[in-house]
């Protein structure tokens, strides 16, 4: 049937971003905040720039070893709340020192209509 695929892989996606946002909500809000301000800062974003604030701000390890799929919640959540749109951009990265193999992310920019400036207050956790 078709569209069959994509409405059960889409289910699999919400299940799994709704376990993962429910088991790291502070590591989200923070991640949220900090995305929207660099996209703000730099005209556009991406998850390991993101990370690497995150973990320069003591909020995350600096060498855990490719174990936070929750950052991918971050991008979801900010691209369904209608603050981020993905720029037809993508960011190759890897990491010797955390072992992580070579991966594409995608860069996102801000949604200038959209309420972001409400991620420009920290966290209040």
């Amino acid at each position: 049937m078709p569209g069959q695929k994509d409405a059960l892989t889409n289910s699999h996606t919400d299940r799994v971003m709704a376990r993962l946002a429910a088991q790291y909500p502070e590591e989200i809000a923070w991640g949220k905040h900090y995305a929207v301000k660099l996209a703000c800062r730099n005209g556009s974003v991406h998850s390991r720039m993101m990370r690497e604030v995150m973990a320069a701000e003591g909020l995350i390890g600096r060498k855990e070893q490719g174990r936070e799929h929750w950052i991918g919640v971050v991008f979801n959540q900010l691209q369904k709340e209608g603050i981020i749109i993905w720029n037809n951009l993508w960011h190759k990265y890897w990491s010797d020192e955390r072992n992580v193999h070579e991966r594409t992310v995608k860069c996102w920019a801000i949604l200038k209509e959209s309420d972001y400036p409400q991620y420009f207050v920290r966290p209040d956790l």
